[in-house]
């Protein structure tokens, strides 16, 4: 009964850290951070954190072997907190930090994606295809970051034009991309 409860536990801890980490990935598309400033970061956290934790995790992985221990670690530990450091920042942007930055637009290009045809109960097979509309903009500093638009805006934007993001300082002052589908009053 014992060893079933630790399953399930084991299973839902898994399944949490999964969801924390595709909910990084969310926010890390919406924010102007640089990825290894963040691994870096959370990397110094785990190293940190295992010695005053290490106990724990014994007692979580006990036929484990040290290595897959300390790999577990790392791993839950950079998910915990890239999500941490990220929605605090994404979710304590201030309205009143709120700037229009103007970028320019690399490239434009779209990628076909195919929804999901039900044959029967047990059966599924790719079915028809729908485009998924994309621009490549590059910032002042450099940067560039690749942005999902509709096929409207996609229509009218131009490679090499410029265009116009609604920007925020977020909680950590990491810049924030509040709006990313504008209005095609912000062509320029």
């Amino acid at each position: 009964m014992k060893a079933t409860i630790q399953t399930i536990a084991r299973f839902l801890a898994f399944l949490g850290m999964a969801g924390l980490a595709i909910w990084s990935m969310i926010l890390y598309d919406r924010t102007l951070a640089e990825w290894p400033e963040l691994l870096v970061l959370t990397l110094a956290l785990a190293a940190l954190l295992w010695l005053p934790t290490r106990k724990i995790w014994r007692r979580l992985l006990p036929s484990s072997h040290k290595a897959i221990r300390i790999t577990a670690h790392t791993v839950t530990l950079i998910c915990a907190a890239s999500f941490t450091i990220l929605a605090g920042n994404y979710y304590c942007a201030s309205p009143s930090t709120e700037y229009m930055e103007t970028v320019k637009v690399d490239a434009k290009f779209r990628r076909t994606h195919h929804r999901t045809r039900r044959i029967n109960r047990r059966v599924y097979t790719q079915g028809e295809p729908y485009y998924v509309y994309y621009i490549t903009v590059k910032f002042d500093n450099g940067r560039t970051k690749d942005l999902q638009i509709n096929r409207k805006l996609y229509n009218l934007v131009r490679s090499g034009s410029a265009f116009r993001l609604r920007m925020r300082k977020g909680g950590l002052r990491f810049p924030v991309i509040k709006n990313r589908n504008p209005a095609s009053g912000m062509i320029l």
